[in-house]
């Protein structure tokens, strides 16, 4: 009779943690890769592709905030990073200064989805 133990990623949760939701549902993220910001002056998303490293960076903390509780308050400072690398920095569009806006808007999604 032979025993094949299970690997180390199906048994250690910090190399896999268990996903509590899906951050990109809840907050209205698309997975484009586009400014999270609003082109007001259009009144609609704005379209600007965002750098690669940004968008990864994003896409890493997003991750990391389907493992976590749903709790606006605990996941302010996680999303106020998400946002500062969702939001194009082009100079003409400024979205950099959505920022605050952004992750309130935010922490009002995740409180109707998860009371």
């Amino acid at each position: 009779m032979s025993f094949t133990a299970p690997s180390r990623a199906s048994t250690n949760p910090q190399i896999h943690p268990a996903v509590l939701w899906d951050p990109y549902a809840t907050l209205g993220i698309e997975r484009d890769q586009r400014c999270v910001g609003v082109a007001t002056s259009q009144n609609r998303k704005c379209r600007t592709a965002l750098a690669y490293a940004n968008a990864n960076d994003m896409q890493k903390l997003l991750r990391k905030l389907s493992t976590r509780q749903p709790d606006p308050d605990a996941l302010d400072p996680i999303l106020s990073r998400i946002a500062g690398y969702g939001l194009c920095r082009n100079k003409r569009n400024k979205h950099q200064e959505q920022c605050d806006t952004v992750v309130q808007s935010w922490k009002n999604k995740i409180l109707e989805t998860y009371p």
